[in-house]
């Protein structure tokens, strides 16, 4: 007499037996749920990640945050694959110059301009009454005599005469005033020049050609000083047997004259 399943005896198993050689299959619906769950929590998760690392943007409402219990991993910093670039052999570096300060003080920066020594005072000023001697003659000075210029010993022992023979007023150069011409004491209106490039008396004429040769230049040097003509600049006045010329320095070596007191 066959049973029914309400009739089956209590205790019994109502499963039904395994058949030789078959698989349980598992339950789809279950497995389907649960990845579509984990999914959109993973989901859920980067998008928030992403709308807290952006910073709060206008008219987005809050940011959502995750369900408690998830922890979100912060990005990790990339990492490259390629090789390491070799070490390029470098040079030897220089040490760094040493510099060394120094103060500058405010005398240091301004500081005064470079002095200059006064020029020595002219060997014959304008005006003076002197007399003209001979560096090597001391004894011997400049006369006129006859109206010619000589060089003779002049001395206090002298006669009045050729004392006053000696004496000349010094008065700016007739033909250039930063040079010198000489005037006689004893007549007036005379002066020394070149004539035939020999040294005379001779009253002046107001001519352009007088006034050159009336006028020298003193040219310092040897402890005294010579004289050279204005219209002959390369000729300087030598004395020659007592007789004062005009000659080139290849004739010999200008004579240097220096001003003394007037006798």
């Amino acid at each position: 007499m066959t049973r029914s399943h309400s009739q089956m005896p209590q205790g019994e198993n109502h499963e039904h037996p395994r058949i030789a050689g078959a698989r349980r299959t598992p339950c789809i619906p279950a497995l389907a749920l649960a990845a579509a769950t984990t999914l959109a929590v993973v989901s859920y998760a980067a998008t928030a990640v992403v709308i807290s690392d952006s910073g709060p943007r206008q008219g987005l409402g809050p940011v959502p945050v995750p369900p408690q219990g998830w922890t979100t991993r912060p990005p990790s910093v990339p990492v490259s694959v390629l090789p390491a670039p070799s070490p390029s052999p470098s040079r030897a570096e220089k040490p760094a110059p040493a510099f060394s300060y120094r103060k500058v003080s405010e005398r240091t920066v301004r500081s005064r301009p470079p002095t200059t020594a006064p020029p020595p005072p002219p060997p014959l000023p304008v005006g003076r009454t002197l007399g003209l001697s001979p560096l090597d003659r001391p004894d011997h000075r400049v006369r006129h005599r006859n109206f010619v210029a000589r060089v003779d010993p002049v001395t206090a022992a002298s006669s009045p005469v050729d004392r006053a023979d000696s004496r000349f007023a010094v008065r700016a150069g007739r033909a250039d005033p930063r040079c010198r011409s000489f005037e006689s004491v004893n007549q007036p209106g005379f002066y020394l020049r070149h004539r035939d490039f020999l040294l005379r008396l001779d009253r002046a004429d107001q001519t352009t050609l007088f006034d050159q040769d009336a006028t020298f230049c003193p040219v310092t040097g040897g402890g005294g000083f010579a004289l050279r003509s204005t219209n002959y600049p390369t000729r300087h006045l030598l004395v020659v047997d007592a007789q004062v010329r005009l000659e080139e320095p290849a004739a010999g070596q200008p004579t240097v004259f220096r001003a003394v007191s007037a006798l």
